[in-house]
């Protein structure tokens, strides 16, 4: 029996990838690296930080290389450590590249849904370190093609990203994707406005009413029931 979607997009941070772990391993590392102290409050003012630059980045308020400067600029500006904001940055995204922590069981469901559908990784971000991560993490073997919002010129959930990934990936048919991702505002969102059939991974029970969402799941092995 074939199976229900030809193309799978999953999307990478915190649906495949690890992205707690990565951006803790080389916060903790770029600290020291240069050193300063370095603790969990550290991180919590950066997570904050580098939310609301990212919102700025998607409302077209800052173009990539403010926003990769920025974070690190207002985060060691709020620990009064005194370093080169683009040096930091760069070490910063030099650990994080070669970080190949994966959510449990992506290895095994890539390489299950690999042999059943084509699997592409659809992911905003930075398009030589997503490529980077990939080599590390063990799943290349299994995904078909890479998609980046860097390359794309456009952010997930922008229309012109699914458009993009479309092309790259010769794809007519709208009914034989299935856009797997855990963000509701960029990967769910995106899919709906682009007419695809979604999957929101959602391993921490959120909750939202807002979107029509075809499928939910709490591990990445449900994927089984919905693709085969």
């Amino acid at each position: 029996m074939p199976p229900r979607y030809k193309w799978i997009f999953l999307d990478a941070d915190n649906t495949l990838f690890d992205y707690d772990c990565a951006e803790a391993t080389a916060l903790e590392q770029a600290f020291r690296h240069f050193g300063f102290a370095y603790g969990e409050d550290v991180r919590q003012i950066y997570r904050e930080i580098n939310r609301k630059v990212w919102e700025d980045f998607e409302n077209g308020k800052l173009d990539k290389a403010t926003l990769q400067t920025t974070r690190f600029e207002q985060l060691l500006a709020a620990r009064r450590n005194d370093a080169d904001a683009s040096a930091f940055n760069a070490y910063y995204l030099g650990v994080f590249a070669e970080s190949g922590c994966l959510i449990d069981g992506a290895l095994e469901v890539c390489a299950e849904l690999s042999r059943h559908a084509s699997l592409v990784l659809a992911t905003n971000g930075i398009s030589r370190v997503q490529h980077r991560r990939l080599e590390n993490s063990g799943l290349s073997p299994y995904i078909s093609r890479v998609v980046v919002s860097e390359d794309a010129g456009f952010q997930k959930p922008h229309t012109g990203f699914f458009e993009y990934a479309f092309c790259q990936c010769g794809i007519t048919d709208k009914t034989s994707v299935l856009m797997v991702g855990d963000s509701l505002t960029s990967d769910i969102k995106g899919g709906v406005d682009f007419e695809l059939d979604t999957c929101w991974y959602n391993p921490n029970r959120l909750e939202q009413s807002e979107l029509k969402i075809d499928y939910e799941i709490r591990q990445l092995d449900e994927l089984y029931r919905i693709v085969l």
